[in-house]
């Protein structure tokens, strides 16, 4: 199924809010692909009622469908330079050129930083949910292997209770790719027992950087091409970056 001929083939049955966001996809489909069904309902001007209404009126079950068969249509039909472009030099140019901003947007004392603030605390709880669960399970692993001892903890639920009995000379290190409010709770209470705080993440601007003392922000490879590239990886080369960095000053 071609997704963007079924649209332009049915733009007479939609109805107006419908019709703004088939508008935004016909102008941009590659943005389809990248942002979540929320942020297209808002760029188009409707809402993600009139999105999920839409995608269902094409022949898809919902927006997760309708994203995975416009990618597959983008992919096949994505021109480079005027010539096709492979998929594995696509995919290991898009994480390459993401791995090497993580060098130019990390100074040494932006390092150095991050040092001293996880070699100096007394308890370390690492806290990450879905996605950057992994992450965070990633650098408990890690650390462990240079002998730094940490928890991991992937519930929220947890993470409340974890950080009500927190001091000022424990760390709390979060991460999060989007910065959502999903953290404010904990990172509020984490500000009011003056736990020092490393917020991980890949928005520059999120709604709870504030609250932290110290935030890294990291390239977001998943909207660097219409194709579906995961985030994990981005966050794995970095906390190899960060072990690299503590054995060095450890010594």
């Amino acid at each position: 199924m071609n997704p963007i001929s079924v649209i332009e083939s049915n733009l007479e049955t939609f109805t107006n809010s419908e019709k703004r966001i088939a508008d935004f996809i016909l102008k941009d489909p590659i943005r389809i692909v990248q942002y979540s069904a929320e942020e297209i309902a808002k760029a188009a001007g409707s809402s993600k009622s009139a999105f999920i209404r839409l995608c269902q009126k094409l022949g898809y079950q919902g927006y997760s469908e309708f994203r995975f068969s416009l990618s597959k249509y983008l992919i096949s039909h994505r021109l480079e330079d005027g010539e096709e472009s492979s998929i594995s030099q696509s995919i290991t140019s898009a994480y390459s050129d993401h791995i090497k901003e993580i060098a130019q947007n990390l100074s040494d004392k932006d390092m150095l930083e991050l040092c001293q603030l996880i070699t100096s605390a007394n308890k370390i709880k690492i806290f990450g949910n879905n996605r950057t669960g992994l992450a965070a399970q990633q650098l408990r692993m890690r650390m462990a292997k240079i002998g730094m001892d940490s928890e991991f903890v992937n519930d929220t639920m947890l993470m409340h209770d974890i950080t009500s009995s927190l001091a000022n000379e424990d760390l709390v290190i979060i991460f999060s790719i989007k910065g959502m409010s999903y953290y404010e709770d904990v990172i509020k209470q984490v500000k009011t027992n003056q736990t020092k705080s490393i917020l991980i993440t890949m928005t520059q601007n999120s709604p709870i950087n504030k609250y932290f003392d110290t935030v890294v922000t990291l390239p977001l490879v998943s909207r660097a091409t219409s194709r579906f590239l995961d985030d994990q990886a981005i966050f794995f080369v970095f906390i190899e970056i960060l072990l690299a960095e503590l054995a060095e000053y450890e010594d």
